[in-house]
């Protein structure tokens, strides 16, 4: 039999063919980068030419653990820069901003990024100050009116006399911070407010809150009196370490407390809560 002298035909494939993640639909693509650390994010512009600067246009950055760990004041500036310079690269809308890094310190730099932000429709704005002097927060985060969540840690919360509240803030969480003695109108004005989290908040003597869409209240810290007002939805309450052993504290009747609370499902209070219903009952029979 004759040898056939037809050679298999070799199939060409076009490098293109072989960029599976540069053929993913737009959406996929930027689920991607939302999910990447910024700085594996920005390494995506290697990738091929529709990834080049891909990244600018992500709608949230989070600088958070996934930044180098700090060991002085060099590399904390060293990270603020190399922020900084993602902020003015960036040419989308930025929904989403979290500026959580071990080693972060109080600083000019922060307002400048602040003032960055508030021009760029964020929605969810994370700020958490790890050490040394409370950051004061600047006018431009109240001019953030499309805000649905804020979180702080470490800073003091003085709103403009003309700032109304965030009327499409929906979760608020807030430790270590100082707010004015205007606090019970700040939270009322926060009309859509769902959760609101206090952890060691100072300047809060009165604990009264309106909040109608409010569901869970979680808080840690002191007062003296305590009341909830127009609360239909709210399903959980924790309030923990209380210095109830003064002898300034109200707390009024719980049953008076629970009976403003129709849609509550879970209590969590610690002893000296308990304690101070005790004294207020029976104030002749304690030590």
């Amino acid at each position: 039999m004759a040898k056939s002298n037809t050679c298999p035909k070799k199939t060409s494939v076009h490098p293109s063919n072989l960029d599976r993640i540069s053929d993913l639909p737009e959406n996929v693509r930027e689920n991607i980068l939302m999910y990447l650390p910024i700085r594996d994010g920005v390494r995506t512009s290697i990738l091929s030419r529709i990834w080049r600067n891909k990244w600018a246009d992500a709608p949230q950055l989070i600088f958070d653990s996934t930044f180098p760990r700090i060991s002085d004041k060099s590399q904390t500036n060293k990270h603020l820069m190399t922020v900084y310079e993602v902020l003015l690269l960036h040419s989308g809308p930025i929904h989403k901003f979290t500026l959580s890094f071990s080693g972060l310190k109080s600083c000019p730099e922060i307002d400048r990024m602040i003032l960055f932000l508030s021009r760029k429709g964020v929605q969810d704005f994370k700020l958490c100050i790890s050490s040394g002097y409370p950051h004061n927060l600047p006018s431009y985060l109240f001019s953030c009116l499309q805000l649905k969540h804020l979180r702080l840690r470490l800073c003091i919360f003085t709103p403009p006399p003309t700032f109304k509240g965030f009327s499409t803030l929906i979760s608020l969480r807030l430790q270590n911070v100082q707010f004015p003695q205007n606090f019970k109108d700040f939270i009322s004005n926060c009309c859509l407010l769902e959760e609101l989290m206090l952890v060691s908040c100072t300047n809060i003597s009165c604990f009264e809150i309106s909040c109608p869409k409010l569901k869970h209240l979680y808080y840690i810290g002191s007062y003296k009196t305590l009341c909830f007002k127009n609360m239909p939805h709210l399903e959980k309450v924790s309030i923990y370490e209380i210095e109830a052993r003064s002898k300034r504290m109200k707390i009024p009747d719980l049953v008076q407390v629970l009976h403003s609370l129709p849609a509550l499902k879970y209590l969590g209070v610690d002893y000296y809560f308990l304690l101070t219903l005790v004294i207020h009952d029976t104030p002749n029979q304690l030590p």
